[in-house]
């Protein structure tokens, strides 16, 4: 099985075994039960690249929504409305307070910069005023879910980075699968020597389990082979 199979088949086996509450069986469910919230935290760790890459295209995307607000400013410079100049020379004044460039600063400093300048131009009397002159609602509404946007993603993907397992997925996957073979084993013999009918449910519940796992990798394994195998054809061909 694969990593992320192996973690959902302990998982699927604790939601069987536990709503019975069966004194006889605690103990030998607290190991699958470890295994299974290690490998949830390893899985979790695995993503974080694709987080990272997530935050990296929030970062653009806030960097374009504020390049396009300086941008639609710098172009109100050249029109022959005297107040629509000034509102747009006193916004871009603002601008420059929080930096210029501050698009190329680092996460940290951009998002503290930004929040600043979104607090000044939505709280600030005389900029709310020369936004509504310049006509930039629109930017600034779309810079603030920018910067929303990204902080979300910012901060999912650093509790994933807090997500450190301390041994690799490898290892905790047959950790898991060892548990829940002696979980298997016991249920079988508590079985023989109670008698208890909640043990024969329960394993037949987790055989179903067994044989529709069996089922996903033996079809997996298949569709591989056949892939190989029309590779190796049209190589051939």
């Amino acid at each position: 099985m694969r990593t992320d199979e192996s973690c959902n088949f302990g998982l699927r086996m604790i939601d069987i075994c536990e709503p019975y509450n069966l004194t006889e069986l605690a103990s030998t469910l607290v190991p699958v039960k470890e295994s299974a919230n290690k490998l949830k935290v390893h899985l979790a760790r695995v993503t974080h690249k694709d987080k990272t890459e997530a935050v990296e295209i929030a970062d653009q995307v806030r960097d374009n929504s504020f390049l396009s607000l300086r941008s639609f400013l710098e172009s109100l410079l050249y029109r022959r409305d005297a107040k629509l100049v000034a509102a747009a020379t006193r916004l871009l004044e603002t601008i420059r307070g929080f930096g210029w460039n501050l698009h190329l600063e680092s996460y940290s400093t951009e998002s503290s910069r930004l929040k600043g300048l979104i607090a000044e131009l939505t709280t600030n009397p005389e900029l709310i005023e020369a936004a509504a002159i310049a006509g930039i609602s629109s930017h600034i509404t779309e810079l603030i879910e920018a910067e929303d946007g990204y902080e979300a993603i910012y901060l999912d993907r650093d509790k994933a980075k807090a997500a450190k397992p301390d041994t690799t997925g490898v290892e905790i996957s047959k950790q898991l699968r060892v548990a829940c073979n002696d979980l298997l084993q016991t249920i079988a013999v508590l079985h023989r020597t109670t008698g208890r009918a909640e043990y024969a449910e329960m394993a037949r519940r987790i055989n179903e389990v067994i044989d529709a796992q069996a089922q996903v990798i033996r079809a997996r394994l298949t569709r591989a082979a056949n892939a190989k195998l029309s590779d190796k054809n049209s190589s051939a061909s």
